[in-house]
């Protein structure tokens, strides 16, 4: 709840008066006009508004102290306000003075008035969840990985730093890795720490994961322990922030090491779908049912699907919340296989066009022995979409100006050239110009000549011509394509 400690008074010396209180919200809050203690103000005399009777003269004023309060609403977001126009009026001296038959409160009907505005405001208050505790073990030499989840239970948004406090075992490493599981946990605010980025207020998206990885040194001995301690803490206010204890111990020396190879770049044409063969390797002492998965560096709505040789999704086997190739035996390698097909129209030229002509993603693998160690390889995959050698303009018909789209599959030359019927050379829109790698692009012509004239309408001919460059100064092909444009009178 906002309070507002006013004071109301009656500059009059004539008599005492009875002061009416009227009001209006912007947010629709709800609002309460009372006494300095609190009490709500009644209507006394009867003419719809509340008020304060009996407010005597003086000089200077005597001041009449009293209150506006206004209710914030539970689900009011940090920064939310309401703002109050509060209108103080006269009953000695109304609107039609000295007659007496105006009715309140069918309008400000009063010659002598106040007005104040008030501004309630929602203050943040900053709220922190992390969690969970957790102990797990590791071989010497290896590494565990433990996943963390951090919550803003808060009323506005914010960035919670993440750190590690304090470890048992400073001779061992700690890292803080993003939920991307490859990254290092990064400083989006710049204040120094790193943290999870943004997190709205409750309801929306107010949550966010990222990872602790723990490695034990090879000269750690069984039975060593290591507690750390996490926490995770509000960007607006130090004070307010939650932690977790993690403990890890060191449970064997047996050898884990697995292995997938080789990162790859294919070059596909359009409605095409790049196929991928992958190998894993297990290199450790043990048979290893091993975790797979993939995701995109940047999601450009490209799809990827990962099976075995024979077309078959993965599975859980060991039902540890990841899709696994299965057991793999010890020195034994497997292949995978890897499908990635880009989003449909995808560097079209004839709607609403994607430049993003390149999808970059990751294949990772990890250990399926949670005991011992959160092992991990990955490779890049890189597939490059080549689009159709096109071009088109719009609008078309056109009047005053048109833009051409064209597409080039690879690196070259590129020229765009505009000619009459009667092949007479009108404007060269790109002469010549370099252009280091294949996607769309465009050219704009104001549909004038090369001398700055209007042509006649008519029907216009434009040839775009592209020449691959390859290593050096050699050229190894040249295509062209001729298309019409009508310039509307």
């Amino acid at each position: 709840m906002a309070v507002f400690d006013l004071d109301a008074s009656h500059d009059s010396w004539y008599r005492a008066d009875t002061l009416n209180f009227d009001y209006t919200a912007s947010g629709g809050w709800p609002v309460r006009v009372t006494s300095s203690t609190g009490t709500n103000l009644t209507d006394s005399d009867g003419n719809g508004w509340v008020d304060i009777a009996g407010v005597i003269p003086g000089e200077p004023p005597v001041p009449v102290p009293m209150q506006v309060r206004v209710d914030v609403p539970v689900d009011a977001a940090a920064g939310d306000r309401d703002t109050v126009w509060l209108v103080i009026a006269s009953t000695n001296y109304p609107f039609d003075y000295p007659e007496t038959n105006s009715q309140y409160p069918d309008g400000y009907y009063a010659g002598v008035l106040d007005t104040t505005v008030l501004i309630a405001h929602t203050a943040p208050i900053p709220g922190i969840l992390l969690r969970p505790d957790q102990q797990d073990s590791v071989a010497a030499g290896n590494t565990v990985r433990y996943a963390m989840e951090v919550f803003n239970n808060g009323n506005g948004p914010d960035t919670p730093s993440i750190q590690i406090q304090n470890t048992t075992q400073p001779g061992w490493g700690h890292d803080l890795i993003d939920g991307n599981g490859v990254d290092p946990l990064q400083d989006s605010n710049g204040d120094g720490i790193p943290d999870v980025g943004h997190l709205d207020k409750p309801p929306e998206v107010n949550l966010d994961s990222f990872y602790l990885d723990v490695s034990p040194p090879h000269v750690a001995g069984v039975g060593d322990v290591d507690t750390t301690v996490l926490t995770a803490t509000s960007a607006h206010d130090p004070a307010v922030y939650d932690s977790v204890m993690i403990v890890t111990y060191v449970l064997s020396s047996m050898v884990v090491d697995i292995h997938i190879w080789q990162s790859q770049t294919k070059v596909i044409g359009a409605d095409e779908t790049a196929s991928y063969d992958l190998y894993i390797t297990n290199n450790g002492d043990e048979t290893d049912i091993i975790d797979c998965g993939q995701f995109a560096i940047d999601d450009l709505g490209w799809t990827g699907e990962l099976t075995d040789v024979a077309g078959h999704p993965f599975t859980d086997h060991d039902n540890n919340g990841h899709v696994d190739v299965g057991g793999v035996g010890v020195m034994d390698t497997i292949m995978i296989h890897l499908e990635v097909t880009p989003p449909t129209e995808v560097g079209s030229i004839v709607s609403d066009f994607d430049t993003e002509l390149t999808d970059q993603r990751y294949v990772w693998i990890q250990t399926g022995y949670a005991v011992d160690t959160e092992v991990r390889d990955s490779v890049l995959i890189t597939t490059i979409l080549e689009p159709e050698f096109h071009i088109h303009n719009y609008p078309n018909p056109f009047r005053d100006a048109t833009t051409f789209t064209y597409n080039i599959p690879r690196a070259g030359i590129v020229t765009l050239q505009v000619y009459n019927r009667s092949g007479e050379h009108i404007k060269t829109l790109v002469h010549e110009q370099y252009l280091t790698y294949g996607g769309t692009f465009e050219a704009e012509w104001n549909g004038l000549t090369k001398n700055g004239k209007r042509p006649a309408p008519g029907v216009y001919i434009y040839v775009l011509d592209w020449c691959e460059r390859k290593e050096g100064d050699t050229f190894a092909r040249s295509k062209r394509i001729v298309k019409k444009a009508l310039l509307q009178p």
